[in-house]
């Protein structure tokens, strides 16, 4: 499976980030991690949230870049004024509530208690 890393905290303290289906060698202590350990239907399920999560952030402000761009460059120069704001208007008030949302939506999402191998 691809991009979302799973963390892995060792009982000794280390902490290393995994793929599904990675396994981990403790250097501190020896101690072996599998992520196969976990149900391969719910780390799809998370990873399909967080994927939709990363769309929905970022395609909105793309979609808006993708109009305002070409306007600008082709109609008036004036559209292009308009990027500064809009990226204001959307790091000040459009994405601290997205973000607020995601976590909400992210703390009811399941979470592994792995074992050592």
């Amino acid at each position: 499976m691809g991009g979302l890393r799973i963390t892995v905290r060792c009982d000794c303290g280390r902490v290393q980030y995994l793929g599904y289906a990675e396994t981990w060698t403790c250097e501190s202590c020896g101690k072996r991690w599998n992520t196969a350990q976990i149900p391969r239907e719910e780390y799809e399920r998370v990873a399909r949230e967080v994927a939709r999560y990363r769309l929905v952030a970022l395609g909105g402000l793309a979609a808006a870049a993708a109009i305002l761009v070409p306007l600008g460059l082709l109609v008036n120069f004036a559209f292009l004024l308009l990027v500064p704001g809009l990226l204001a208007v959307w790091a000040g008030i459009v994405s601290p509530r997205l973000k607020r949302r995601i976590w909400r939506r992210v703390g009811a999402l399941p979470t592994w208690q792995l074992r050592p191998e």
